[in-house]
């Protein structure tokens, strides 16, 4: 948002994530190993413009990840700071 000092904003995300998962189990009837695949991705988020260049921002993304044991959906919250420039 060019130009605005102060307002919130939203926004959302869909795509895709590379991710390569080991998990080492000693679990009798458990395999080990390791999985690569892409997966699907999405998310949602809100950020409040502290200024015109610095915005506050909290997330929340859904990743589809393959493990050795199968494949799980993955949460990740984040909070961060942006600048703009």
């Amino acid at each position: 948002m060019p130009g605005t000092t102060r307002g919130y904003v939203g926004f959302g995300k869909v795509g895709t994530t590379y991710a390569w998962t080991g998990q080492s189990v000693t679990a009798p009837g458990m395999s080990s190993g390791d999985e690569h695949n892409f997966g699907l991705a999405y998310g949602v988020g809100a950020g409040f413009n502290l200024t015109a260049n610095v915005q506050l921002v909290g997330e929340w993304e859904q990743h589809r990840l393959d493990f050795r044991s199968g494949r799980e959906n993955v949460s990740m919250y984040s909070l961060g700071l942006r600048y703009k420039f």
